[in-house]
């Protein structure tokens, strides 16, 4: 009995530390009095205003270079009558891209009792985003910062605070070592108790740490503001010739007419003003004037002979019109256009009609949601364009209906020698038909398809048909299970020998499936079946197994 009474009272004075501190947690005494905006790099820019609510801080950042920060100031005061402990190893930060750092006015990692202390949180943008990560010209990271403060300078500085799952190794292992003690050798678990009654207290402090959590949404760029000013009237027709560009305020460029129009959106168009000249294009495009947006590139570089045009500084989150914006022998060859936001464009009819010199070109993160007409949006958009050799369309997002897009229609991308497209990552989410999506399609590859969440897709119907050099196709990520027609999906696909899929590609809904394989006489599944003129529907959608014959091979 004796010894049982001296377990459990060893045991209560150890844990007695762990009960004044639980205690001491139930109320937070550092308390975020305000934050205010101290200093900041050139472009960096406030979304929205900076918050703060039951000391949680919300902040909305853009920035656009790597080395953009901005720094806040903060009043924080202690209510106890304990003083408080942090430094740069209270944050607990999560983040590829951005530094967070925090000082204290007077340089000291203390708040003295009852006292309000000025900390200054400064957020750098510290390396480059990939570009592949880009989406609309932007990446946004939402991050959560913890800055903690702790009654116990050891919490801060000890290695060993701060872990939850070595305090309940250290529970565990002073348990065993009681139970050791009234058992076995007392001069060795003597020690080990008296040890653990040390460390375990400092370790239980770091579970009474108070919080202070930093939300922050930074949005990166890839266009800097390069605001322009306007000294006349600003009425309709009014003319700003800044550089190589000529800006029209609420009127756009029309070719045919050969003059400039009206339109009714509160803001400028624009054009190259020397279209006859061979002269590289560096002037940097302005991003407002007076306040008003760029909305319209109408026919911008039309018939232009230059062979290099700078588009870094293009910030099209405004545009609604691209409607032949590269019409007709500019001599540029390659175009890198990740930066474009098209969020609101409306229309890229013909954008790069008879453009006999362009070979690679890169629109990857375009947002073509806001379109009310489908991919009608992109209508005629390399139309006797037949040099081109690559186009990047990774991380498209989609409207509602799709269809008819690679081929002889909508981007009337005809070219023999297409090496491939790739459209990696397209955002399918609000879309249900991409019926001929790349129907008639003449390029040897189409990249990233095994990146699709097919999902909420209900009209297959000719999606891969009348492909003529396409060899294999990878769909291996793609789930039909809402899909109700595959009618001619592969049809005249003669070249066509490999169909990747998984156990997501279904057919149970399927209610037409009409020449669903017709003429795609070297299609083989991976246990060896062949094409056979019999069997063209949905019945050999499937992956090709021993007794079970199909088209398809397993990823």
């Amino acid at each position: 009995m004796n010894k049982i009474r001296r377990f459990i009272i060893i045991f209560c004075i150890l844990l007695l530390p762990c009960m004044v501190n639980a205690e001491e947690c139930k109320n937070n005494s550092i308390k975020i009095q305000s934050i205010s905006l101290k200093d900041k790099s050139e472009y960096t820019e406030e979304l929205s205003k900076t918050t703060f609510e039951n000391n949680k801080i919300n902040l909305d950042l853009k920035m656009y270079d790597v080395g953009d920060y901005i720094e806040y100031e903060l009043k924080v005061k202690n209510d106890s009558d304990e003083k408080y402990y942090f430094d740069e190893k209270s944050l607990n930060i999560n983040s590829d891209y951005f530094d967070y750092s925090i000082l204290s006015n007077d340089h000291s990692n203390s708040i003295a009792p009852n006292t309000e202390k000025i900390i200054y949180l400064k957020v750098q943008y510290k390396r480059e985003v990939e570009k592949d990560k880009f989406f609309s010209g932007k990446y946004v990271s939402n991050n959560t910062v913890t800055l903690k403060s702790s009654n116990n300078s050891n919490s801060i500085t000890n290695p060993l605070t701060n872990n939850n799952k070595l305090t309940i190794f250290l529970f565990i292992l002073l348990i065993i070592q009681l139970v050791l003690y009234f058992t076995r050798d007392k001069r060795i678990n003597k020690t080990m108790v008296l040890l653990l009654g040390i460390l375990l207290p400092f370790e239980v402090a770091a579970l009474c740490n108070f919080e202070l959590d930093i939300n922050s949404k930074i949005t990166i760029g890839k266009v800097k503001p390069n605001p322009c000013t306007f000294n006349g009237e600003l009425v309709q027709g009014a003319e700003y010739v800044n550089g190589q560009y000529t800006y029209r305020y609420m009127q756009e460029h029309d070719i045919d007419l050969d003059n400039w129009v009206n339109i009714t959106n509160d803001g400028w168009g624009v054009i190259l003003t020397d279209k006859e000249s061979t002269d590289d294009v560096t002037t940097k495009l302005c991003t407002s004037i007076n306040e008003k947006p760029i909305v319209s590139m109408s026919y911008m570089f039309s018939n232009s002979k230059t062979s290099k045009i700078d588009l870094s500084s293009f910030d099209t989150s405004s545009v609604t019109n691209m409607e032949c914006m590269f019409h007709s022998v500019s001599n540029v060859k390659e175009y890198d256009f990740s930066n474009f936001n098209t969020s609101k464009v409306i229309s890229m009819v013909s954008m790069f009609v008879g453009n006999d010199s362009l070979e690679n070109i890169n629109m990857d993160g375009w947002d073509l949601s806001g379109s009310l007409n489908g991919s009608g949006i992109i209508n005629g958009m390399f139309s006797i364009s037949d040099n081109i050799k690559t186009v990047s369309m990774k991380n498209w997002k989609i409207p509602e209906s799709f269809t008819h897009v690679g081929g002889y229609r909508q981007l009337c991308l005809k070219p023999n020698e297409l090496e491939y497209i790739d459209v990696s990552n397209w955002d399918l989410s609000n879309t249900k038909d991409i019926s001929g999506v790349f129907g008639n399609f003449t390029g040897k590859e189409i990249r990233g398809l095994d990146t699709w969440d097919t999902s909420n897709i209900e009209n297959m119907y000719n999606v891969f048909g009348d492909n003529s050099q396409i060899e294999s196709l990878d769909l291996s990520s793609w789930d039909t299970n809402k899909v109700v027609n595959m009618n001619s999906m592969f049809i005249n696909s003669p070249n066509l020998k490999t169909i990747i899929v998984s156990d997501k590609f279904k057919i149970d809904n399927v209610t037409d499936s009409v020449n669903m394989f017709s003429n795609c006489p070297k299609i083989a599944g991976e246990n060896g079946t062949l094409f056979n003129s019999n069997h063209l529907d949905k019945e050999y959608a499937r992956i090709d197994e021993p007794g079970k014959p199909g088209y398809f091979t397993r990823k």
